[in-house]
């Protein structure tokens, strides 16, 4: 996968989807005879007990920051199925990205629900107040925030008590 490729190659733009592969193998080959392997059925990978979510980036050195579609698109996922995967233990954010030091999911995995609720709670306020527009991400900002009687924070803080960041993990290259 790495060297010369010709100009008209879709490794690149493929390179997600063989990421997502290379994990499921993984996590075949890790688990036990007869466990089940989801692919796309009930979002990226399922297995009996976890979700994921999982995401690539080619860069090593891209970071997982407050405003990234790939952990609000996520979390709007696990929103809008917390009914159907009420019975999965762990919603898992798997990702090539890295979490620096100073972003607001550094501490996110030992942090309780409530924790979690603020520190998306203040970037939200961050990105209301903002003079920037965030087109990309306002859409899973209302599913996450949006509220009403079929669906409160009670219900949110169910979704960010399972939600855990796995980050910096070996990227699609390493792995292949």
């Amino acid at each position: 996968m790495t060297g010369n490729n010709p100009k008209n190659t879709a490794s690149l733009s493929q390179l997600g989807n063989l990421y997502q592969y290379l994990i499921a193998l993984k996590i075949c080959i890790e688990s036990a005879d007869g466990a089940i392997v989801n692919i796309e059925k009930f979002g990226d990978l399922t297995t009996e007990d976890y979700n994921y979510e999982i995401k690539h980036h080619a860069n090593p050195a891209y970071t997982l920051n407050d405003t990234h579609i790939d952990f609000w698109k996520s979390l709007s996922n696990w929103v809008n199925n917390r009914d159907l995967l009420s019975s999965h233990s762990k919603f898992i954010l798997l990702t090539s990205a890295i979490v620096n030091d100073d972003s607001s999911f550094k501490n996110w995995n030992q942090s309780e629900p409530e924790e979690k609720f603020t520190v998306i709670s203040g970037i939200l306020e961050a990105i209301n107040n903002s003079k920037h527009e965030y087109k990309t991400i306002k859409p899973y900002l209302n599913r996450v925030f949006g509220f009403n009687d079929l669906y409160t924070k009670k219900d949110l803080l169910v979704v960010l008590e399972k939600l855990i960041i796995k980050h910096s993990f070996e990227n699609a290259e390493g792995l292949y």
